[in-house]
């Protein structure tokens, strides 16, 4: 129960506390902790707690939900009210850095993207699902309007998962040409949050 390291300290109020899951990655050869907080998203090296690099992340009250997606060396994340990021991640002079790669107009909520062959499918803020190519940036479709404002998402092959806010589950084919729904059933008869 002995505390190791503790960084990162929460400021409190609408800026403290995280929505946001760490997740663990490789990235410029180095072991990553991911920490998305309310204003920033940061490199945490998890054997000593240290900060190797943090980059802030403008977002509308705070509203840095989604929990960041390494790819390759790099990181995607998105805001509410914010914009879509694509970092790089690299080590110069013996020092990590990061650099912003692209940013385009994709505002994420709450949902995760999945990432699926240089792919992030990336359920947005305007309740809309949309695919994104990783390398450029580009935003390959947007689908119509949805009436969830969440969806929980895993990839699974060539194949999303998506858990709708009311219940129902979406099969969606990971199509770079266009929005495809597969098949859908209600596993549910309530509010669901997440998988």
């Amino acid at each position: 129960g002995e505390t190791k390291w503790l960084t990162l300290k929460d400021e409190g109020g609408m800026n403290g506390g995280a929505f946001s899951s760490p997740v663990r990655a490789t990235l410029a050869g180095h072991d990553h902790l991911l920490v998305q907080s309310r204003t920033s998203l940061s490199g945490v090296n998890p054997k000593s707690g240290d900060v190797y690099w943090s980059k802030d992340i403008k977002t509308f009250r705070g509203m840095n939900i989604l929990t960041p997606l390494p790819y390759g060396d790099s990181v995607f994340t998105s805001a509410y009210g914010g914009r879509g990021h694509l970092f790089g991640v690299d080590e110069a002079s013996g020092k990590l850095g990061v650099e912003q790669k692209w940013t385009n107009r994709v505002q994420a909520y709450m949902s995760t993207p999945v990432v699926i062959d240089d792919h992030a499918y990336v359920y947005l803020r305007s309740k809309r699902l949309c695919c994104v190519h990783l390398a450029s940036g580009d935003v390959k479709w947007t689908s119509s309007s949805i009436a969830d404002e969440n969806w929980s998402m895993v990839a699974n092959g060539n194949r999303l998962l998506a858990l709708t806010e009311d219940g129902e589950l979406c099969l969606i084919a990971a199509n770079t040409d266009e929005f495809e729904v597969i098949d859908q059933m209600e596993v549910a008869d309530s509010e669901t949050w997440a998988h």
